[in-house]
């Protein structure tokens, strides 16, 4: 075992300052840490590269396999399972697949509640179950961003990436979900599946409608961010000039700076939340949002008259509970500790080789990052080691 650390990412936007945060920690206790894009340290888990601990983003099917790979080859594995940042209670635990719980070393929780669904679904695994909270958080409760617009705008944080997919078409969409998460085919996998498409669709209507009122009444910039597996296509053909389409830039100065956020269950109204940014959440009354906390943490309306009436008045109700009291403090830097815990005492690490990948355009796409970029980021030595890959040391 050899002091470093490998931190995955997927999604830059959404990854990459969270695993920063946990990568700075690490650097200023002594240790090394490959960071980027997880397509490559996935392949290096089965080339051979040294043995260290290795954070992996969420528990789903496919990340589990890596895992598999990555114990098999005498890493410590640490799963940190940020789907499940929006879950509802009793969907806590279905976002980790079965191989997940039992390859990982450590299960890093979101919070108390994340916990206790955790040991329940896998008794077992209790004892690899540590609550540290959400790195993911921690930024955004110290968040001081600079305003993107001089002007006042609107934000629309879309999620159809089911009916709007860059796949190119639901059925598509639907398989590379439930391959993700790997439900096997039968009942449960329909429901889902009907159940997110269900709501989709209906959720779509009434944001549509809802932008086409704002662009007639509000006097306000429109702008929507789509969600990452959403294709841009739809919007701009749509609205042309009329609106501003934000494609993969960071959620958070948006957010912060924005005179009123609607969104449809998405993961970006519980970060607003925490935000404390004024946010609606667009939600028609389907199944779908039941398996979801981001109607209790944000004023939730049912359609777009509904939400017309919250902007008209510039009163934003209250949400059900504060979703500051979801997620413990020091999410980033416990995370940096449990590893630290793992690993043997921080020493110069050997010169070891780096092999060239190729990415495919998709992933490209969702995760791309210069070394300037990541100098920018973190204050210590930074070595890129392949596209996108970078090797940080005190």
């Amino acid at each position: 075992m050899h002091p470093i650390a490998y931190l995955t990412c997927e999604l830059k936007s959404r990854d990459l300052p969270s695993r920063a945060l946990i990568a700075s920690h690490l650097v200023e206790k002594g240790y090394a840490v490959v960071i980027g894009q997880q397509w490559s340290i996935f392949d290096h888990l089965r080339i051979g590269i040294p043995h260290g601990a290795v954070l992996f983003k969420s528990a789903n099917k496919l990340q589990a396999e890596r895992m598999h790979w990555g114990r098999a080859a005498g890493h410590v594995i640490f799963t940190a399972d940020e789907e499940c940042l929006p879950s509802a209670v009793h969907d806590y635990a279905r976002t980790t697949d079965p191989l997940a719980a039992e390859s990982t070393h450590v299960y890093l929780a979101l919070n108390e509640l994340h916990a206790i669904a955790l040991r329940s679904a896998y008794p077992a695994q209790a004892g690899k179950i540590e609550v540290v909270g959400s790195p993911r958080i921690d930024l955004l409760r110290m968040a001081r961003t600079t305003r993107p617009l001089p002007q006042d705008y609107v934000l629309f944080n879309t999620s159809f990436g089911m009916i709007r997919s860059t796949w190119g078409d639901t059925t598509m969409a639907a398989g590379a979900w439930m391959k993700a998460e790997g439900t096997p085919p039968g009942p449960v996998r329909e429901k889902l599946v009907k159940d997110r498409i269900d709501f989709e669709t209906a959720a779509f209507v009434e944001t549509v409608a809802l932008i086409d009122w704002m662009q007639e009444h509000s006097g306000r910039r429109i702008i929507i961010r789509p969600h990452p597996q959403e294709t841009v296509e739809h919007w701009t053909e749509r609205y042309g000039d009329r609106v501003s389409v934000m494609s993969g830039s960071d959620p958070i100065p948006w957010m912060q700076h924005a005179t009123f956020i609607v969104h449809s269950e998405s993961t970006t109204g519980v970060e607003a939340a925490i935000l404390n940014a004024p946010v609606v959440n667009l939600s028609p009354p389907l199944a779908w949002r039941d398996r979801l906390i981001v109607s209790e943490v944000n004023p939730t309306v049912t359609n777009a008259r509904e939400a017309i009436a919250v902007f008209s008045s510039g009163k934003i109700p209250a949400p059900k509970r504060s979703a500051q009291e979801l997620f413990p403090m020091r999410g980033g830097e416990r995370t940096a500790e449990l590893m630290a815990k793992a690993l043997p005492p921080p020493q110069p690490m050997p010169a070891f080789r780096w092999y060239h990948g190729v990415r495919h355009e998709m992933h490209k796409t969702k995760f791309t990052v210069s070394l300037e970029e990541m100098r920018a980021l973190v204050s210590c030595s930074v070595t890129q080691l392949d596209d996108s890959i970078f090797f940080l040391s005190p």
